[in-house]
């Protein structure tokens, strides 16, 4: 399991790298090649918490009874913009941001962003926030890692 959210976690900080050109994304906090004082924005993506569950019944196909698994993970998004560009560069960035995850995230299940509170932090001179995305991906146990799209439920008369 923690190998797939990695490899998540991995996917989608390559999405917002590729999205946001002038800004410096990297793994969780502290994480690799940041400067202090900070001359850029960045975004640092971590796994705020994940969960596991059982869907006991989904339907019927050829095989039998159909189960699967809903995996809800939440990952949590720091922002952050140098001192001097001021603390509005931290919307715009969410902006960006969130409008990429929605935009491309579909196929991760991306369902909401959650936007924080702006603070100062005085030991990299910048502006942070910290926002989290909510993931949530269900698949058949017959069909890992592939959505389900819907079920059909019939009633049978015995």
């Amino acid at each position: 399991m923690m190998a797939a959210l990695y490899d998540l976690r991995e996917e989608l900080t390559a999405l917002l790298r590729q999205g946001l050109p002038d800004a410096a994304v990297t793994g969780e906090y502290p994480g690799e090649g940041r400067r202090y004082p900070q001359t850029v924005p960045a975004v640092a993506v971590g796994i705020a918490e994940a969960a596991l569950q059982k869907l006991d019944y989904l339907g019927e196909q050829d095989a039998g009874e159909q189960s699967g698994r809903r995996w809800e993970t939440r990952f949590q998004l720091e922002l952050s913009a140098p001192r001097r560009s001021g603390a509005g560069e931290l919307y715009r960035l969410f902006d960006q941001v969130s409008g990429l995850l929605l935009t491309y995230g579909s196929r991760y299940g991306l369902q909401e962003v959650d936007c924080g509170r702006a603070e100062y932090i005085r030991e990299r001179d910048c502006f942070a926030l910290t926002c989290t995305a909510l993931c949530v991906l269900e698949e058949t146990e017959t069909q890992p890692g592939t959505a389900i799209t819907g079920f059909e439920v019939t009633r049978r008369s015995d």
